[in-house]
């Protein structure tokens, strides 16, 4: 038997060329909004300093940012501002911040 919520899966999901990734955000990222996330990925990358690793995580019900101080020895989460109720974008900025030694 198969549960209903199968069909909803993103590897369940094909679109016109049988993949299930390009037909999930085919629809929502094109134009304005796939140059805006590449803008605001290039920004990000060129304010970013090189031992640091800023990562955007996802998953079902929600997205946050970490900022990771990458050593060839051992690699290590850094702690973020609160992030309660903040959008994307703040988050991105205060990894910036931090890995910068900015005032967020």
């Amino acid at each position: 038997m198969t549960d209903s919520t199968d069909t909803e899966k993103p590897e369940n999901r094909t679109g016109a060329g049988g993949s299930a990734g390009a037909a999930l955000l085919a629809g929502h990222m094109v134009g304005l909004r796939a140059s805006a996330l590449q803008g605001i990925a290039n920004s990000v990358c060129q304010h970013c300093p090189p031992e640091y690793e800023i990562r955007l995580c996802m998953e079902d019900g929600c997205a946050s940012v970490e900022l990771w101080y990458i050593e060839a020895s051992m690699d290590s989460r850094i702690d973020l501002p609160d992030s309660a109720d903040k959008e994307l974008l703040e988050q991105l900025n205060d990894a910036l911040c931090v890995a910068n030694g900015w005032s967020c």
